[in-house]
């Protein structure tokens, strides 16, 4: 399941469920998307960045050195306690 989501063209957020949290903080880590909750979907907390990454998100932009940030990949991951 991980593999097809990191193959899609689009990336913006997920959810993971499960009881097994390390396995869900494992699972969210490996997903390529600006954004992760575990056992929740939809969470804002006051701070945390929202975006997304591939056609999802934004970037590329002019020949600066401030594009290099264009190519990092930021991502919240939640998880509802």
């Amino acid at each position: 399941a991980v593999d097809l989501v990191n193959r899609s063209d689009y990336g913006l957020a997920n959810s993971v469920w499960s009881q097994d949290i390390d396995r869900a903080d494992r699972v969210a880590e490996s997903m390529v998307a600006g954004n992760s909750w575990i056992n929740g979907h939809n969470l804002f907390p006051t701070g945390v960045q929202y975006g997304g990454v591939n056609r999802s998100g934004m970037g590329g932009g002019v020949n600066c050195p401030e594009t290099f940030f264009d190519y990092l990949r930021p991502q919240s991951i939640v998880r509802a306690l």
